[in-house]
């Protein structure tokens, strides 16, 4: 049972890494979307605000991934540990 629960945390983990790598390496093309599409909706904002908006955004996702990937790979390496000590 031990074994199966560690088996399932790492493979959440691997997933939580991928996800917040995508994050990282797509923030720049997901912020230009939400920017654009937050325009489009009809909010009154100039041009001088636009970038401001996407670059708000893509920071934002920059964070996101990188807590995303941090947590992913402490915790794998804890369940890699834990794994590997009960084989």
């Amino acid at each position: 049972m031990r074994k199966r629960f560690v088996r399932l945390s790492l493979i959440i983990m691997i997933i939580m890494i991928l996800v917040g790598l995508i994050l990282i390496l797509f923030s720049n093309t997901i912020g230009r979307i939400i920017g654009t599409d937050y325009v489009q909706e009809g909010n009154l904002v100039t041009t001088t605000e636009n970038p401001v908006v996407v670059e708000a955004n893509t920071c934002n996702l920059r964070i996101v991934g990188s807590i995303l990937s941090l947590i992913g790979g402490f915790g794998m390496l804890m369940s890699g540990f834990a794994l590997y000590k009960e084989l």
